[in-house]
Parts: C-alpha cells; structure tokens; sequence
C-alpha cells in the first residue's frame, strides 16, 4: 500500500535529518538579516549624522555669506568666537570648526583642544545641498570631516570647515542591536523546541518536502527587521531635528542674552529659510512666541503653534530668557516624514542577499526532500 509520510516509529533518522536540516536553513536566514539590518542602519545613520554636520555649517555659512557680500574681507570677521562656542556647547558631536582663507591657511579655529591638527581637507566625495550649494565630505575612521566654500562678490575667498565624531554608538546602536538579536534568538529557541519536542516525523517531513516552514521564518524575521529598522530610523530622525533646533535655538537664545528680541534680529528670516532650504529631509523651521508663530518656512498659513509642535519626528527647543517678564519663545524643527522612508527604502536593495539565501535554501530543500524523507 502507498504510504504519503513515514512511519511513526520507522521515520526517526529521517525527522533527525530533516530537523537538522531545518534549523540549519534558519540559522542562515537568522544571520544573513541581521547582518543586512545592521548594514542598512550603519548607512542611514551614517547619512543622519551628515545632515548633522550640513546644519553645523550652515548655521555659520549664513551670518559669513552676508559679510562677504557686503564687502568685508574674510579676516576681519567678528562674528566666529561667539558662533563657533555656541555650536560647540550645544552640538557635543562637533570636534572642531576652521576657517581657511583661498590658499587653505587658518585664520580663525576653535575646537575642543585648541589647536589646529588637521590639514585642508581632501575631500573623498562631493554632496550637492538642496539650495545647489556644494560640500567635501571626508571620512577618517571616527572622524568626518566637511567643507564648504566660501564665496564674495569677486569669487572665491576662502573655506569653512567642520568635523564630527563618529563613534560606534553613532553608527549601531549597540542597545538596540542586542535587543533585536536577543529576539531572533528567542524566535530561534522556540522554533526549535517546537521542531524537537513537539512535532511529529511525518509533520517534519511533510513541511520539509513543501518548504512552508522556512518561508514563515523568512517573512517573520523580514518584518521584525523591517518594523526594528523603522523605529530606529525614527529615534535617529527626531534626534537629528533636536540637535538642529537645538544649534538654532542656541544661536537665538545667545542674542536675548546681549538684550536683543529674537523679532528684531536682522535676516531671522532668511536664516530658517536657509536652515530648510539647506537639507530636503527638514519640512519647517519654525520661531514660536507664546502660542503664534513669529517666523516659519515650510508652515502653510492657518496652521496653529500646538499644532507643529505635535508633528512627528518634531523637536522643540526652549528659550529661557534671563528677564522675569520676558516673552517666551520656542525653536520648532521637523523632519518630513516621506523624505525619511525613502532614505530607508534607499537601502531596500540589501534584501536581494538574504532573498537569494532564501530562494536557494528552498530549492535544496525541495531537491532533498525524497532523499531525507523517504516514503
């Protein structure tokens, strides 16, 4: 008589096998996604922590741009010790900001030990802004460096520079990371468990010649990783709009110290056109007085104060003015929403690996399965 799975008792070696088999198909897959994930998030991170250092300059690109224009030589700005502390204090990621004249000599620099180390930059890449303007970017194992130029009314006249640290926490997560592999491991160990205890040969084997069960762990772990990536994303993209606000508000809150009302200060506008023009993942940059908004781009007329402030991936930076009586005023920046999916599905191409993995790890089975469970 035909027989379509194995005998209870007579099927053993065969379920060994095939239970073998199995786990070893998802120790592949478990490997392979993690992997991809935790390249995909290197690479977005790495882009986060650039738009980092893009604000950083210009936040300072802007006030040096209208004292080019206006005729003042580049030695004789006044401005930089005053800026370059503030982005320093509130921005802990940036080690050093220097400016060089058109032959790459310093003549203005602050940073964190005081002295000049670093040579011009040679630039490995070049990033064209949203506003068209154009950076170097060199990177230097937990260094990135940035420049860009710097333009008068007869060309150019100099360079600006900034450079970040980029440390291991910047680029993985080490927390988050465990966690995501403590739960594949878990998903593991209760796949296993279900495969050595509870079910039966002839299941194993029924499962084995129609390879369901690693296509279920395939798309499993494809969405954890895929739900793990996102909210990574999301902490990153908030954290880069709180250091941006931040930077803003800092420049911002430094003038009201000096008595100078943010509603008064020269070319506030033009600075959070700059801010939003500069990056196309930033959608407003928004000045905050008490419940209305005194200066905005990216904010459609008609939209209330509270109503930007509750934006996803938005951050809020408060002024606390050292007067009593003083207005209150709040720095408002957000990240758009579908700029950030698309810089994830920017590195949905990783999935062809383990897609592949998968794919070949199915027709292995398919082609074994009359050889490992016979019946």
């Amino acid at each position: 008589m035909t027989q379509d799975y194995i005998q209870p008792n007579a099927g053993q070696p065969e379920g060994r096998t095939a239970r073998l088999h199995m786990i070893r198909a998802y120790l592949v897959l478990l490997i392979l996604f993690f992997a991809t994930t935790l390249y995909a998030w290197s690479q977005v991170s790495h882009h986060l922590l650039i738009k980092r250092g893009v604000h950083g300059l210009a936040a300072l690109d802007v006030t040096m741009q209208a004292h080019l224009q206006a005729g003042v030589p580049l030695s004789e700005f006044a401005g930089f010790e005053r800026i370059s502390e503030s982005m320093l204090r509130v921005a802990p990621k940036i080690v050093s900001i220097v400016i060089r004249t058109a032959d790459d000599r310093p003549i203005f620099w602050k940073n964190r030990t005081g002295i000049i180390e670093t040579p011009p930059i040679d630039a490995d890449a070049l990033l064209t802004m949203k506003n068209g303007r154009t950076l170097g970017l060199e990177v230097e194992d937990d260094l990135m460096r940035m420049a860009m130029p710097l333009h008068g009314p007869y060309g150019k006249e100099g360079s600006l520079e900034v450079e970040l640290r980029r440390d291991l926490q910047d680029l993985f997560e080490p927390l988050y990371f465990g966690i995501f592999a403590g739960l594949l491991i878990l998903i593991g160990v209760v796949y296993w468990f279900f495969l050595k205890v509870i079910a039966t040969d002839q299941e194993v084997c029924r499962w084995y010649r129609k390879p369901v069960s690693v296509l279920a762990q395939a798309l499993l772990i494809l969405a954890l990783a895929a739900a793990f990536l996102g909210m990574l994303t999301e902490k990153r993209a908030s954290d880069t709009a709180e250091a941006i606000a931040t930077s803003f508000g800092a420049r911002i809150d430094q003038a009201m110290t000096m008595g100078i009302d943010p509603g008064d200060l020269a070319g506030l506008d033009l600075i959070v056109e700059e801010m939003r023009q500069s990056d196309e993942m930033v959608s407003h940059v928004a000045l905050i007085e008490g419940s209305e908004i005194t200066t905005a781009a990216g904010v459609s007329d008609g939209t209330a104060a509270l109503q930007l402030v509750d934006r996803p991936l938005t951050a809020t930076f408060e002024l606390r003015p050292r007067q009593i009586y003083h207005r209150q005023f709040q720095v408002s920046v957000g990240m758009g929403m579908l700029p950030v999916l698309r810089l994830v599905a920017e590195q949905a191409w990783l999935l062809l690996f383990p897609a592949i993995a998968l794919l070949l790890l199915i027709w292995i089975q398919r082609r074994e399965g009359g050889e490992v469970c016979r019946g």
